[in-house]
């Protein structure tokens, strides 16, 4: 699948139940580049490939690699960005596309847990050894780069130590967003049936701890990027008052300034100069 962007909306993810999941296809690279370039031509500046497992994509031979390599060669795209990858679909060889900087400095890498008993129970393919060193091999060679994840609480059986090395995790790992959600039981599902269903009201607990350590993980990310001039891809006016612009940075930094001409969809420098709400303030 890919899903084509100038700028209004995030990256997305999708939790699809696998018994409910259609059979799983690669849409033609020809077909995605043919889309890329009608969409250039209508003005847009900015593409998120995406999909249910996008780093699976394979068509005639081209994997996701491969795709980036021709949507960069034959398109004018001014970015291109990634949405969910799996910790062991990361390698020295596939970062090395971002030597192209039109590349967007963002990963999301799922996480789900940061206790390996969860993740062994959840039937993930990584450990949080694998997780790490693919965290550390993106920052290593992608500078600044956002890294961001998704975190499960309330797995069955999640104990109240699996939960804290879980925060534990995920208060090291330096994410510049945490997305945050509780386990939800799904009916005819594996998990569903299994024993030891964590209460609701531990559940909510547990949802609001995460999401107040993902609050700080992100303004500590948003921090050291104060002072820096970054380029921002601006999306439209906001309700914030007259000439308040909103945009993202290519590191997924949601940044806010005032503009007397209009910015829509410019790809336009910002002094990063304070904070606010959930992104910064731009002059």
């Amino acid at each position: 699948l890919i899903k084509i962007q100038d700028g209004c909306h995030s990256p997305c993810t999708y939790c699809i139940v696998p018994r409910v999941r259609t059979h799983e296809y690669s849409l033609p690279a020809s077909q995605i580049i043919d889309g890329i370039k009608e969409k250039v031509a209508l003005g847009y500046k900015e593409v998120v490939l995406t999909g249910t497992k996008v780093g699976c994509y394979k068509d005639d031979g081209v994997d996701l690699r491969g795709l980036i390599e021709r949507i960069l060669c034959h398109t004018t795209i001014e970015r291109l960005r990634l949405s969910s990858l799996q910790p062991q679909e990361i390698s020295a060889e596939f970062l090395s596309l971002w030597q192209d900087k039109r590349l967007c400095r963002h990963s999301h890498l799922a996480l789900q847990s940061g206790s390996d008993a969860v993740l062994q129970r959840m039937k993930r393919r990584y450990s949080l050894d694998n997780y790490q060193q693919a965290v550390n091999l993106i920052r290593k060679i992608i500078p600044e780069v956002a890294i961001t994840t998704d975190v499960m609480v309330g797995f069955p059986g999640e104990s109240d130590e699996e939960f804290e090395q879980s925060y534990r995790f995920c208060q090291q790992a330096g994410f510049a967003n945490i997305h945050v959600f509780p386990f939800s039981p799904r009916p005819e599902t594996e998990a569903a049936r299994m024993p030891n269903q964590v209460d609701d009201r531990i559940k909510k607990e547990r949802t609001q701890r995460m999401l107040d350590l993902a609050q700080q993980c992100r303004h500590s990310f948003y921090e050291q990027f104060l002072g820096k001039t970054m380029w921002v891809l601006w999306e439209k006016e906001t309700n914030l008052g007259r000439g308040v612009y909103s945009g993202l940075t290519d590191n997924y930094i949601r940044v806010f300034a005032q503009s007397h001409e209009s910015l829509t969809n410019k790809i336009a420098p910002v002094k990063l100069v304070g904070f606010h709400n959930q992104g910064m303030r731009g002059s």
